[in-house]
């Protein structure tokens, strides 16, 4: 078992990028994963059912590649979220994400995500 930690927080593109590319390495080679904690794990209220949900599509999708088909797609992630990891966004808290009365993402952040998924898609993901 390996339990990541990503940069970028919640609320990001790069911490969905970090998010699949450790999901890819550690999936394709034979690791399970938890979800990556947003911002190291040190912000309060910093991660959302959104966070569980992307890490559970990405494991699926990366059950159905090789390290060799994975290889270049995290090569290309990297290439999106190494510049700014010295100064990473730590993202935004669970309120600022959510409607606390639905439990649903706010459609900024639910837009966010299905673009994320689209590129990983165009990457080569099988991600649904």
């Amino acid at each position: 078992y390996n339990s990541g930690y990503s940069a970028a927080g919640a609320g990001t593109k790069e911490y969905f990028y970090q998010s699949a590319a450790y999901i890819l390495t550690g999936v394709t080679s034979g690791v399970t994963t938890g979800t990556p904690f947003p911002a190291a794990g040190v912000k309060m209220d910093g991660m959302t059912p959104l966070e569980p949900k992307f890490h559970t599509e990405m494991a699926d999708a990366a059950c159905q590649l090789t390290r060799a088909q994975a290889s270049p797609i995290v090569a290309k992630l990297l290439e999106k979220y190494e510049h700014p990891l010295d100064t990473p966004d730590l993202g935004m808290t669970y309120p600022e994400l959510f409607d606390l009365d639905t439990n649903t993402p706010k459609d900024f952040y639910q837009k966010m995500y299905e673009e994320v998924k689209a590129e990983l898609v165009e990457m080569g993901v099988p991600i649904k």
